[in-house]
């Protein structure tokens, strides 16, 4: 509310609403508290229900497939306990703190370098990166199962409403993986401890052996350069009832910095890990490791609203109402969000300004 508040007072907003009068932080407080929660979801379930009647997602998000990331963020933090659904969290110096947590469903898309020799990639147009749903963590509940619940609640909603899911390294669990397959859907999960047999298992397999594909891109205004070592059909990951595969790709990065007349040529080299559900039949190491990456966006979107240690901190004074109006703030935000970027896409085909219609898309159905 406050940095709303600071991009009005800063006119961020001036050539959007022109001259009308904009609410500040106290008004839209207010606003939010007596809001309808149940209203503003059900509207944006109307508008995505809309948006998959008219064919946006025909054509998927990364090369054919319908990506949705989920992860978890922290939406508030106090000393002071405003409601029975805060996390509790107990420091080592005696201080106790009371936190929100929602999990958040969101397309994604790859926006970088080249479109690659993949007839399946829609062209021409963008996948408006969707808010789907949040659900909130509950008092002594693992983000993981309240990712979960999300996905069985969005897929009673809309059915199949995605191809493929990707998350980070905290997902990489059997139950997960087996509960995603369960529904009918792909996973993409990213892999940091050394210590999975899996792990160790493609680790042996590619010592000693040529990449198996490589190519060159660009990630902002990065050069990269990718080599990826593919071991499918691995039965090394201890609950799992299926074979997973294993994509690991050596990402080396080359950019130019100018310091006066000195020019640098600088280059840096990074390792992604991933294990998917995808075989090779459907879905190249390419196409896995963009899928990879193409939730990484979200997240540094999501940490540049927020303060720089990832949270909202609010005074114990004002923590209850706070609590409340994050509770409604959430769900409005989403609305809005989901209302803008369908519309921003049909503009942008039509090559003039929004008018609530959204295009026919082409290529692979949702």
């Amino acid at each position: 509310m406050m940095e709303l508040e600071r991009w009005v007072r800063a006119g961020a907003f001036r050539k959007l609403v022109g001259r009308h009068r904009l609410p500040l932080r106290d008004c839209l407080r207010d606003w939010a508290m007596a809001a309808d929660v149940a209203s503003a979801w059900a509207i944006n379930d109307a508008i995505l229900a809309t948006a998959r009647k008219n064919k946006t997602f025909r054509g998927g998000s990364v090369h054919g497939w319908h990506v949705v990331a989920l992860d978890g963020t922290e939406v508030l933090r106090t000393q002071a306990r405003c409601c029975a659904a805060c996390q509790v969290y107990r420091h080592r110096d005696g201080r106790v703190e009371y936190a929100h947590r929602v999990v958040a469903a969101q397309t994604v898309r790859w926006r970088h370098g080249d479109e690659g020799d993949y007839p399946s990639r829609c062209k021409g147009r963008d996948v408006p990166p969707v808010v789907w749903g949040m659900e909130p963590q509950r008092p002594k509940e693992g983000e993981v199962d309240a990712a979960l619940r999300l996905l069985r609640r969005l897929q009673g909603t809309h059915g199949h409403f995605c191809d493929v899911v990707t998350v980070d390294a905290l997902y990489a669990q059997a139950p997960f993986l087996e509960a995603v397959r369960a529904l009918g859907l792909h996973v993409v999960v990213r892999l940091k401890d050394e210590r999975y047999a899996v792990v160790q298992d493609a680790a042996g397999l590619r010592r000693g052996r040529r990449y198996g594909e490589a190519f060159v891109t660009r990630i902002g205004s990065f050069q990269v350069e990718v080599r990826v070592w593919d071991s499918p059909e691995l039965t090394s990951r201890e609950g799992l009832k299926h074979p997973i595969r294993v994509v690991y790709a050596e990402e080396e990065l080359s950019w130019t910095e100018h310091q006066g007349t000195a020019v640098w040529h600088c280059k840096a080299l990074r390792i992604l890990e991933v294990a998917t559900t995808l075989s090779p039949a459907e879905a190249s190491g390419r196409v896995a490791w963009e899928i990879a990456r193409s939730r990484w966006g979200v997240e540094m979107k999501a940490s540049g609203s927020r303060s720089r240690s990832g949270t909202w901190t609010m005074a114990s004074s004002t923590t209850r109402p706070a609590c409340r109006c994050c509770g409604r703030c959430w769900p409005l935000a989403t609305t809005s969000f989901s209302s803008f970027w369908p519309a921003a896409s049909a503009a942008a085909v039509r090559g003039s300004r929004p008018s609530g219609a959204w295009p026919s898309g082409c290529g692979r159905s949702c």
